[in-house]
């Protein structure tokens, strides 16, 4: 299947997403180990990382090559550094995978409280661990075919991540269910986002695109910019009146 314009800035949108989850997560999973297991943050994924990630992360080439994975677990470095500078370098797949995969982590009660904003059902978080991961090679490889066919699924698994670590647009999970018009949509953005008004033109037109994709509607089915620009100004002096 071909890749036109509008598979072009819907894959830009939903990356986007993608990437605000794994920063996101990232900086969780720094916090929640740091505070669950306090002075041995690293050393209790050690096994595991060792185990599963050797030779994933080199430098070099030949006899010049390095494993970072390896050199970081020998280093003199403190515990927290450590930390930081594995998940600072780790892949998403890698981090997802310590969720899923290591008993350590997944079945630690105070992990999971310091970690997921929502309580935690392990099928969930495997299913949707793994459609994250889809999704993101998908957009990666600008693989349409994968990401059209498991559109529905995709969107789940964003909302799923984005709610249980608190991701910085999460509040358009509370919308109702609304077709993508540009007055109800501005309205009810409005209604739940106090800052609304203060927003720049631009990311009003993201956060519609993303109100749209939550229910379902693509980039050629969208209205022109310029008219939720033209809307979302009459709506913001109506506000300030």
């Amino acid at each position: 299947m071909a890749i036109d314009i509008n598979d072009i800035i819907e894959f830009s949108k939903i990356y986007k997403r993608v990437m605000d989850i794994e920063l996101k997560l990232k900086e969780k999973l720094k916090f929640a180990l740091h505070v669950t297991f306090p002075n041995r943050m690293f050393y209790r994924l050690t096994p595991f990382i060792l185990k599963n990630f050797t030779g994933r992360y080199t430098e070099g080439f030949g006899k010049k090559s390095r494993d970072l994975l390896i050199d970081l677990v020998k280093s003199k470095k403190i515990e927290e550094e450590k930390l930081n500078q594995f998940v600072n370098m780790a892949y998403l797949s890698d981090l997802l995978k310590i969720l899923t995969d290591e008993p350590a982590i997944y079945r630690d009660m105070n992990f999971n409280k310091n970690f997921y904003c929502q309580n935690v059902l392990f099928n969930d978080l495997k299913k949707y661990a793994s459609l994250l991961k889809k999704l993101r090679n998908a957009i990666m490889h600008f693989d349409i075919n994968t990401y059209k066919q498991n559109k529905i699924a995709f969107i789940n698994a964003l909302g799923y991540w984005e709610l249980q670590l608190n991701c910085s647009k999460c509040f358009i999970h509370n919308l109702p269910a609304v077709t993508p018009k540009i007055t109800p949509v501005l309205n009810l953005l409005a209604l739940h986002n106090p800052d609304f008004f203060s927003l720049s033109d631009r990311i009003v037109c993201d956060i519609f695109d993303e109100v749209a994709f939550l229910n379902g509607r693509e980039i050629k089915d969208l209205p022109e910019y310029w008219s939720i620009v033209r809307a979302y100004y009459e709506l913001k002096r109506k506000h300030n009146k």
